[in-house]
């Protein structure tokens, strides 16, 4: 079974940019959402609904690191998913 070439360097450069834009796109929406979480966890804490406030809790912690499961189901691979990870900090 014979190896497969490399990819093109230009396509590793293309991919890098398109990474940058869609981690800043994302960066506002994502902010956005958060902060929505944040408050309605307050919200059902203060309320006296824990359950719900622990499954706003579950779903915050599944939110902040989205592209990191898009990249790494796209592209699998830890140099992408590393990759991706330092751009969204």
């Amino acid at each position: 079974m014979a190896a497969e070439p490399p990819e093109p360097e230009s396509l590793t450069q293309l991919r890098s940019a398109y990474l940058d834009k869609q981690a800043d796109a994302l960066k506002p929406v994502q902010q956005w959402y958060l902060e929505g979480l944040e408050r309605l966890e307050r919200a059902l804490v203060q309320r006296g609904d824990v359950p719900g406030a622990a499954k706003v809790r579950e779903e915050r912690t599944t939110v902040e690191q989205p592209a990191l499961v898009i990249v790494k189901a796209f592209w699998g691979t830890k140099e992408a998913t590393t990759d991706i990870t330092r751009r969204l900090q």
